[in-house]
Formats: structure tokens, C-alpha cells, sequence
């Protein structure tokens, strides 16, 4: 074998080589496993005065098909009027005492709209004094209008006396 060949053939190796490792550090910098933490933003609302109402579309009583709805002012842990939690719930069955729920929430802010949807359980959920049964419910982002198109996250509340709830929304 010729040396020029030989230098030849090595200088070619350490370039594909150098080649290789700098096409895999762009790929490893660009990855998401290798960027920052994802962008997580929470809002936090107070929820209260509730306006609603019920269809009791079938049997009397709790039944499947049934369906709640709510608006509930929306304001900042400061008490500042920001928007409306409008929400439908239809029951979707009845076991053992206990209502099984599908609520669909529309959280109306400055800015636009964030959609939500999740399971909920009552003893009565035509019952309008009843609430939840768990204190606390995440359900998850659907959607969103004006700048929350594309809204991603989950969406917590929590059950507080006088008919008033906390959300916190968290945008991910």
C-alpha cells in the first residue's frame, strides 16, 4: 500500500469521524430529551355565585342521559373579576348510589377560552345542592380559542364551602 494512500485513508476516517460526533452533538442539542424543562404555566381562579340548572330527561330521578349545567363567575385569588366557568355535565350511568359524570367546562378569560373535560361522581347529580364527591378533580385540557389555541395541560379544582371552588389551570 502507498503512504500517500495510506494518509489518504486516515486523513478520510478522522474526517468522516469528526463528521459523525458533530452531526451527533446537534443531535443531541436539539433533542427534547437534551432542551430545557417544557414551558409550565398555572392560572388560578376562584369560582362562586353559580347559576344552573337541571333537565331530568328521563326516569324521575338520577338517571342516565340527565344533565347539570353551571356558570360560575370566575375571579383571581384577589377577587378580581376575570371571566366564566360554563359547564355541562350529563350523567352517563348509576351504580351502587353513585353517579358516574362526564363535565365539560369552557373557562371564558381574557385572552380567549380554554375547553376541558373529565369524569365526575355524585351521590344525586340532580340534586343542584350536591357537589362532588371528591374534593379535588383534575380533567384535561381539550382546546382553547384566542391565545390558548392549542392549549395543552390539565385543569384541578377543588371543592370549597358556600358553593365556591379553586381551578388551577396548568398550561404545559
Amino acid at each position: 500500500m502507498d503512504i500517500r494512500m495510506k494518509w489518504t485513508s486516515t486523513r478520510s476516517a478522522l474526517a468522516v469521524a469528526s463528521a459523525v460526533a458533530v452531526v451527533s452533538s446537534i443531535v443531541v442539542v436539539a433533542s427534547p430529551a437534551a432542551s430545557a424543562a417544557p414551558h409550565h404555566r398555572t392560572l388560578t381562579f376562584m369560582a362562586s355565585d353559580p347559576v344552573g340548572g337541571v333537565n331530568d330527561g328521563g326516569n324521575p330521578g338520577s338517571t342516565s342521559g340527565d344533565v347539570r349545567t353551571y356558570s360560575l363567575k370566575l375571579s383571581t385569588t384577589a377577587g378580581a373579576k376575570v371571566g366564566r366557568a360554563n359547564i355541562v355535565m350529563i350523567q352517563t350511568f348509576r351504580d351502587a348510589g353513585i353517579d358516574t359524570v362526564l363535565q365539560t367546562s369552557v373557562l371564558t378569560i381574557p385572552g380567549g377560552a380554554i375547553t376541558c373535560q373529565g369524569i365526575l361522581h355524585f351521590s344525586d347529580m340532580t340534586d343542584m345542592k350536591q357537589r362532588p364527591l371528591d374534593k379535588v378533580t383534575t380533567i384535561a385540557i381539550t382546546g382553547g380559542t384566542g391565545k390558548y389555541v392549542g392549549a395543552d395541560g390539565y385543569v384541578t379544582f377543588e371543592i370549597l364551602p358556600n358553593f365556591a371552588s379553586k381551578w388551577v389551570v396548568h398550561l404545559i
